[in-house]
């Protein structure tokens, strides 16, 4: 793959940047993200920011009124990628940028994320994804933080990131398009893939961190449905795409799903991530683990109902 605009990126000449920022609701989580990204490091009038409402039933004027940002609609499909991609329609930007719309990125986030891109030659750089743990810190978000959105997990043993936090090269889009917009989850997972299999490469950068505030018990149990219809549909789509658009299905399985109920494992990922906790609150993460997968492994069977990230 070329790497002219990776070799061009001289940060002293601030390239143009485009943040892309899909939106269902939590509208005030928006307006901080902004107020977030407005306060970069990196220079202001280097790079836009594209918020797109993605068929909202809130009242968005607290967002499409805030100034130096552009508001647009997707209301044709419900889904987070076709957002993004009527975001990607409009960006002018050589480097395209993805923030889920919960997501508070680091003063420094835009900054490092371009350096990593620059200093590795990436195409793609996953950041980091730092979860927040409520003041109950119930066992659902202990489980969440530690199993779901793992960036440098599944960037460096399965070639794979979410959008979440994503910095993308346009050339990536040029080359494979943009991503399949009328599925509602594993799409990031499946784009990266294929991406990483066409010779593009993917890196991952701790510094260009965000922060997440982690799911609780019901959050988390709606995402195993969305998650679990969403892996069937995805399969379904992989075998009906054309040939220079399939990859091999097992590398989005990732871990074998009974990882996530290993006492040792989970225990060991909690340490991992700075947490302490004693044998009754393991158990109690035990226990949202085999709830997660219960609702993960019926909802392939059922159909999904309409529900957001």
């Amino acid at each position: 793959m070329s790497n002219e605009l990776l070799n061009n990126l001289n940060l002293t000449s601030s390239p143009f940047v485009s943040v892309i920022i899909p939106i269902h609701k939590d509208s005030e989580e928006v307006v901080k993200l902004i107020n977030a990204l407005k306060n970069q490091s990196y220079p202001r009038e280097s790079f836009e920011i594209i918020v797109v409402n993605n068929s909202s039933t809130d009242n968005l004027s607290n967002v499409s009124n805030i100034s130096d940002i552009i508001f647009i609609n997707e209301i044709h499909i419900q889904s987070s990628y076709a957002a993004r991609n009527r975001g990607i329609d409009i960006a002018r930007g050589k480097i395209l940028c993805f923030l889920d719309s919960d997501c508070l990125p680091d003063r420094h986030w835009m900054e490092n994320g371009l350096k990593t891109m620059k200093s590795s030659k990436a195409h793609l750089v996953g950041g980091n994804v730092i979860f927040k743990i409520s003041k109950e810190a119930t066992a659902a978000e202990y489980y969440d933080s530690v199993t779901n959105m793992q960036a440098k997990r599944n960037i460096q043993k399965l070639g794979v990131t979410t959008t979440a936090n994503l910095f993308l090269s346009r050339e990536v889009i040029e080359k494979i398009g943009t991503f399949p917009e009328k599925l509602k989850s594993g799409v990031d997972i499946y784009y990266t893939a294929l991406a990483v299999a066409k010779g593009f490469k993917l890196e991952y950068c701790p510094k260009a961190y965000v922060r997440h505030p982690a799911r609780k018990f019901k959050q988390l149990m709606k995402k195993a449905h969305r998650v679990g219809s969403g892996k069937r549909k995805l399969k379904e789509y992989i075998d009906s795409a054309p040939i220079e658009k399939k990859i091999t299905i097992k590398k989005l399985r990732g871990r074998h799903p009974f990882d996530h109920l290993n006492p040792v494992r989970i225990w060991n990922n909690v340490k991992e991530n700075g947490y302490k906790i004693n044998i009754m609150k393991l158990f109690q993460i035990l226990v949202v683990s085999y709830c997660y997968l219960f609702i993960l492994g019926l909802s392939k069977k059922i159909p999904e109902k309409n529900q957001s990230s």
